[in-house]
């Protein structure tokens, strides 16, 4: 439902606003990004955390939440108690952004425009980057949205680099196409609707047809928070976790408020 309510988004979506968030955006979510996997790279091995598990984390907190780790678990031989403690953290303070991030926005008297931004950058996956920018306003969920389709598509060059890596070749990552497929899908819609070939009452039913599927898929992202599996997780990862979201959090929003 989250898929397809992101794609029909794009129905009512324009190539000017996402040239415009595009231009900008590349620069923040690359900034961020590196500024993530450094912190990680970095606190992994003071911390002696192995290899594959601070991948997951890296990949998870910058690129594309718990999709980014279920991609990238085979590349990097990830063992189940890994992913499960990458998910688990990811999962835990990507909600904690979900509440914080809306708050800390009109304290601070953010645009929808420089909160988009920030949430399309600073939260981890795609649920949870949808329900923080419409949590702010709509115009912030659209923003958010566009920044986090840019996150999303730069999976491939990450798995790919990862593939190579580990195993000195690309040839699992299957795991991407469905990455692609949403970028692909919500772009194909915004330059239909761009064009000026969906008729009306189409666009209508699009725009409420997509805020349900995402009403719903964002009610649902409680449910992928367990507590009591929460308490299982590791310390040190947890830490990291913690670190990398606000490193990612604090980077994103002092990009988005100095290009705003």
């Amino acid at each position: 439902m989250l898929r397809v309510g992101i794609v029909l988004l794009g129905a009512r979506g324009s190539l000017e606003l996402v040239a415009a968030v595009g231009q900008m955006a590349a620069v923040v979510v690359l900034v961020t990004m590196l500024a993530v996997f450094g912190f990680v790279a970095l606190a992994a091995r003071q911390a002696r955390i192995a290899p594959p598990l601070a991948v997951l984390l890296a990949v998870g907190t910058a690129v594309c939440g718990n999709s980014a780790i279920a991609a990238a678990a085979p590349l990097v031989r990830a063992r189940r108690a890994e992913i499960a403690l990458a998910i688990g953290t990811v999962t835990l303070f990507g909600t904690g952004a979900l509440l914080a991030y809306p708050v800390i926005g009109q304290l601070l008297g953010m645009d929808d425009s420089t909160f988009g931004m920030w949430a399309g950058a600073g939260v981890h996956d795609t649920s949870q980057v949808v329900a923080t920018g419409f949590a702010f306003s709509g115009p912030a969920g659209e923003v958010a949205t566009i920044v986090k389709l840019g996150r999303n598509a730069l999976m491939l060059p990450i798995l790919l680099t990862l593939a190579m890596l580990w195993h000195g070749d690309a040839s699992r990552l299957g795991a991407a196409s469905t990455s692609l497929v949403l970028v692909g899908g919500y772009v194909a819609l915004v330059v239909v609707n761009t064009a000026g070939l969906i008729p009306p009452g189409v666009h209508d039913l699009a725009a409420v047809a997509s805020a349900a599927f995402l009403s719903i898929a964002i009610a649902a992202v409680g449910l992928g928070l367990r507590l009591r599996e929460l308490r299982q997780l590791g310390g040190s990862a947890v830490a990291i976790g913690f670190g990398a979201s606000l490193v990612g959090g604090s980077v994103a929003l002092g990009m988005a408020l100095a290009l705003s």
